[in-house]
C-alpha cells in the first residue's frame, strides 16, 4: 500500500466502531521495503474488540491479513 491508501485505512479502522465491541483498536502503521506501507494490530488487545470482524473488513475490502504470535499484519494483495 502507498501512504495515501494505509492513511484512508487506518481512518477507517481508527473512526469506525466494530459491532461487537465499544472501542476501536489499537493500530501502528508501519513502513516495510519490501510490503509499502502495511497496519499492524496488537492481538493482545482481543478482549477490547474482536479480530474475527477485523479480519472479515479486512478480506471484505480484498487485503490480506497475516498473523504471527502478537499481531495481525493488514496490507494489499
Amino acid at each position: 500500500m502507498n501512504f495515501v491508501e494505509v492513511m484512508a485505512l487506518y481512518r477507517a479502522f481508527s473512526v469506525g466502531r466494530f459491532k461487537c465491541s465499544g472501542a476501536s483498536p489499537k493500530i501502528t502503521v508501519a513502513d516495510f521495503q519490501s510490503e509499502g506501507y502495511v497496519l499492524k494490530i496488537p492481538k493482545s488487545h482481543a478482549e477490547k474488540f474482536c479480530l474475527n470482524c477485523i479480519r472479515d473488513f479486512s478480506k471484505n475490502k480484498g487485503l490480506i491479513v497475516t498473523e504471527n504470535g502478537d499481531y495481525l499484519t493488514i496490507h494489499s494483495p
